[in-house]
């Protein structure tokens, strides 16, 4: 950091340099990660995915897609694509409190869970 920032841990800057940082990385919404996993940046990763642990994501990750190892590789979807395009249109995490709060007690069941949220 000494030849990077002036606002440094050691307070110690002998030549502050400008540095171009890749684009920012997106996670999506409903997204697990494991433990210790590392994620490149300028990566997305899409709505309702898992990252399992210690894995190490070198490519962007659909939405409900699980990817796993290192480097993390396609594992399987989480549902079938329609039940993916369902949840995407959705959007159930804008949903308001009390909408979720009726909704609840279906969440391990996501056709039901569905058929209920897209009245």
């Amino acid at each position: 950091m000494c030849f990077h920032l002036k606002d440094n841990a050691t307070g110690v800057c002998y030549a502050e340099n400008s540095f171009e940082w890749k684009t920012k990385t997106c996670v999506g919404n409903d997204v697990w990660i494991g433990e210790r996993a590392k994620i490149l940046s300028g990566l997305t990763i899409g709505d309702g995915a898992v990252i399992g642990g210690e894995s190490v994501v070198t490519k962007n990750v659909g939405p409900y897609e699980i990817w796993a190892g290192n480097p993390a590789r396609f594992i399987r979807k989480r549902f079938a694509d329609e039940t993916i395009e369902k949840l995407e249109k959705i959007q159930w995490w804008n949903f308001n409190d009390s909408e979720l709060e009726q909704l609840g007690h279906l969440v391990m069941n996501v056709d039901k869970f569905l058929e209920k949220a897209e009245r």
